[in-house]
């Protein structure tokens, strides 16, 4: 295949992967983000927060009821299950990127679980090699945004982190994502969503593929919404240069949770 000389216009838009402890912001800014916003639940985390934004913007809603394997049932009874879950969501994932501005996974944690059990049918005393499709599959899926105009923030749990020294498990007392390996190597951006001690919300930009120098940036206050993160990233909106998704500008509010 010949070289061709790059010519695309830049599109101002995010693959977003945000971390964050229950109850630290991570929903509530992602709903500050353009809308339509099709949003794919396994959490239900999001009531409480969707409400306060559901009036302002259109939010569309995906919930998927995961259920758990039971005692007794065989590995491929467990794919077989899971998988229908997975299809649907699949389904309902490429269908958002197409038509939304913006498309949440809450949370990208419990999605990696399903598609690992939708394709392995069990979580544990798993091979690496075993992994290959799941990996496969999960990176098809980040690349599949990339290469569209929806901004696609994924939000993660957190677990603790554990160091193994002279045989023995210690955990370390940080916290670390909870999800699929490369998401920090596939996500344009890494955010880490927290509270501090007088209960002000913050988002610290951990990286940027686009802009490298926001690493360490710090939102806060009238800064914590998406709009914000969009202008640091791209400079101010000029239509005139950059690809622009599907949808308005968003509103903000700073009430808030979840």
């Amino acid at each position: 295949m010949p070289f061709i000389r790059a010519d695309r216009p830049l599109c101002r838009r995010l693959v977003l992967a945000i971390d964050g402890l229950e109850k630290q912001g991570k929903t509530h800014f992602a709903l500050t983000a353009p809308p339509p916003i099709y949003m794919l639940s396994f959490d239900a985390g999001s009531e409480g927060v969707v409400q306060k934004f559901q009036h302002q913007k259109a939010i569309h809603e995906a919930e998927y009821k995961v259920p758990r394997p039971k005692k007794g049932m065989t590995e491929t009874q467990v794919i077989e299950q899971m998988d229908r879950v997975w299809e649907q969501f699949i389904e309902d994932y490429e269908t958002a990127l197409t038509e939304a501005a913006t498309v949440v996974v809450d949370t990208a944690s419990e999605m990696w679980e399903l598609l690992r059990l939708a394709r392995l049918g069990k979580l544990l005393q798993v091979k690496p090699h075993h992994y290959t499709q799941c990996n496969q599959e999960y990176r098809d899926m980040i690349r599949l945004a990339i290469d569209g105009t929806a901004n696609l923030i994924l939000l993660h749990k957190m677990k603790a982190e554990w160091l193994e020294s002279n045989g023995k498990a210690n955990k370390t007392g940080r916290y670390e994502r909870l999800g699929f390996g490369e998401t920090g190597f596939l996500a344009q951006m890494n955010a880490h969503s927290w509270r501090d001690l007088d209960g002000a919300f913050h988002l610290t930009l951990k990286d940027s593929r686009h802009n490298p120098d926001l690493a360490g940036a710090d939102l806060s206050g009238p800064m914590l919404n998406f709009d914000t993160l969009l202008d640091l990233v791209f400079g101010e909106n000029d239509s005139s240069s950059v690809t622009q998704p599907n949808g308005s500008s968003s509103i903000t509010s700073n009430d808030v949770s979840g």
